[in-house]
């Protein structure tokens, strides 16, 4: 699965949680990680590219190519 399709998968788990201090721990390694990324350039994407990545997310999704979100607490736990 390469980097986009992560992205849109990361987005959808995101979602589904329920859980806010689980919400809130990846709102804090979002912020630290921004602002340690703030001083390179980024590009947006365009609107054609954006539904490229949605439609590779929803075949993704149909083929189970994703984790749960159980899955992924794992490995956010394993995250220092």
């Amino acid at each position: 699965m390469d980097i986009r399709a992560r992205k849109i998968n990361f987005i959808q788990e995101f979602l589904r949680i329920s859980n806010e201090e689980l919400i809130s721990k990846l709102e804090q390694i979002l912020n630290k990680e921004r602002q340690s990324y703030q001083n390179t350039a980024t590009t947006s994407i365009s609107e054609e590219e954006l539904n490229k990545y949605i439609d590779q997310a929803e075949k993704d999704d149909l083929e189970g190519n994703y984790k749960t979100s159980e899955e992924l607490r794992k490995d956010i736990e394993t995250w220092s």
